[in-house]
């Protein structure tokens, strides 16, 4: 039963990730790095590091609304 559950949340997980931006799948993965984070001090260097990449982003992608479009869709599918 362990084992079914197990395949099944790593589905789950494997297509909640949407890979039409990879900006999104690189912030969708270091979220995911911070939700299995365990130690206080790791969980801030995480959330840090993911703020920043969040923040680098959206300023990269300021000019572009089509691509901001999409990296938030592509974001919020991974969330």
């Amino acid at each position: 039963m362990k084992i079914l559950v197990f395949f099944s949340l790593v589905f789950i997980i494997g297509f909640s990730c949407d890979t039409s931006h990879k900006d999104a799948t690189a912030l969708c993965g270091c979220y995911t790095e911070l939700h299995r984070a365990i130690p206080q001090k790791k969980v801030e260097l995480i959330s840090d590091s993911c703020s920043k990449m969040h923040i680098a982003t959206l300023n990269k992608l300021k000019g572009n609304e089509k691509e901001l479009k999409q990296f938030e869709e592509a974001l919020y599918n991974c969330r």
